[in-house]
């Protein structure tokens, strides 16, 4: 079985994957693709151990998880809501990629998950190009920038091969 934190990489990259399927008005069962993208990398991922933490170590992650969890809801909730004040609620998903960027910036550097860096950095990039860009192409770089960087984290999972394999 997949560390947790794999799950939940795959599962936020099938929403992801969804937003772009949303833009390009893709039929309904286009989300299965993604759903076999993350079936694909969970079963390739499924010797993947997590890290060897103390239970103090552990609690303190599950704490850094929640609070970071936490202020990336409040965050969205604060930005759907500046955008409809202001009328541009094509915006969202600039908000929704800001919001989840920055939220990995704290569990990079308190898990400690250097990996998290980067997806950081592309959810921001994809925030910031976002605002430049008509919607719905927007909705649909987005969603797949999304999708991509969290499936890349994921795939830095892989568990090494021994040297003696085939």
């Amino acid at each position: 079985m997949p560390p947790p934190s794999l799950v939940v990489l795959n599962t936020m990259a099938i929403a992801w994957a969804g937003i772009a399927f949303y833009a390009l008005h893709a039929p309904t069962w286009s989300p299965l693709l993604a759903l076999l993208v993350s079936l694909t990398i969970l079963t390739l991922t499924r010797h993947a151990t997590p890290p060897t933490r103390t239970p103090q170590q552990a609690l303190r992650a599950r704490r850094v998880i929640v609070l970071s969890s936490l202020a990336e809801g409040l965050a969205i909730c604060i930005g759907v809501a500046g955008i409809s004040a202001f009328g541009r609620n094509d915006l969202w998903p600039c908000i929704l990629a800001a919001s989840v960027g920055a939220h990995f910036l704290p569990l990079a550097r308190l898990l400690p998950a250097p990996r998290y860096y980067a997806t950081a950095a592309i959810l921001l990039f994809a925030a910031a190009i976002g605002l430049v860009l008509p919607y719905p192409t927007r909705t649909f770089v987005i969603g797949t920038l999304g999708a991509a960087s969290l499936w890349a984290t994921a795939l830095l999972l892989l568990p090494a091969r021994p040297k003696n394999a085939i």
